[in-house]
């Protein structure tokens, strides 16, 4: 994984075509999610550029009262030897990405991110994380799924076709459907034919070990896909 630095903060990632004939390796996937074991506490190291750091402050004051807030914090959070901090936060039901609280760079724009954290950190940004990661699991379950297929292609025009923004496919369900694109109500049968396939296959059984044996299709789908995400990690 590259590092950031600050000259190619705005550098734009090429998109790569989501391969037909690729076959995704059910067993790998399998394998990740019975040997996955997050840490068990609720912090993770953060490092940040101290002079950068300051500067900024100065900066926000004026401009970005929000972001001044924030970068008082992590200016007065306390350090280790190695100028590392901790943020606090959580994982849900212990699956899954680190989502922190409070004082953390996670929540900074990424251009400061990058200016802050790169000599001791890597920032690393996953492109259409979770339609990638439903897709392959659609891949490996017999599946069929094209709009997700589609959203892998060209999430951008795939959402200009559905005239639908982008929080409508990661949030929308329980708005009102009698509005919905066709696309959007095919990607929706997808992801119910996904969960359901998901559940009763052995790639459910370590996330249902940790949620319960009888823990909804939905919520067990956004865990192994966290999982997953995180295993990338």
């Amino acid at each position: 994984r590259p590092r950031l630095a600050p000259s190619n903060v705005y550098e734009a990632m090429p998109k790569r075509p989501c391969p037909d004939a690729e076959r995704v390796d059910g067993a790998k996937i399998l394998l990740a999610l019975q040997n996955y074991r997050p840490p068990t506490n609720d912090t993770q190291r953060e490092w940040v550029n101290q002079h950068e750091l300051l500067k900024m402050v100065k900066a926000a004051r004026k401009s970005k009262p929000r972001v001044f807030y924030l970068l008082e914090l992590l200016a007065s959070a306390d350090r280790d030897g190695g100028g590392f901090h901790y943020a606090h936060g959580y994982r849900v039901r212990g699956l899954g990405r680190f989502y922190a609280r409070g004082a953390s760079v996670q929540h900074l724009p990424k251009s400061m991110r990058a200016l802050l954290c790169h000599e001791a950190m890597e920032d690393v940004d996953f492109e259409r994380s979770a339609p990638t990661i439903c897709h392959a699991l659609c891949l490996t379950l017999d599946a069929e799924a094209p709009e997700l297929e589609a959203i892998v292609r060209d999430r951008d025009a795939w959402l200009a076709h559905a005239a639908c923004a982008k929080d409508m496919v990661s949030n929308g369900w329980a708005q009102d459907q009698g509005s919905w694109h066709p696309r959007l109500h095919a990607l929706r049968a997808e992801m119910r034919a996904l969960d359901k396939a998901l559940l009763a296959s052995d790639l459910s059984a370590p996330t249902r070990a940790v949620l319960g044996q009888d823990a909804p299709a939905e919520p067990v789908r956004r865990a192994v896909v966290d999982t997953l995400e995180d295993c990338a990690l």
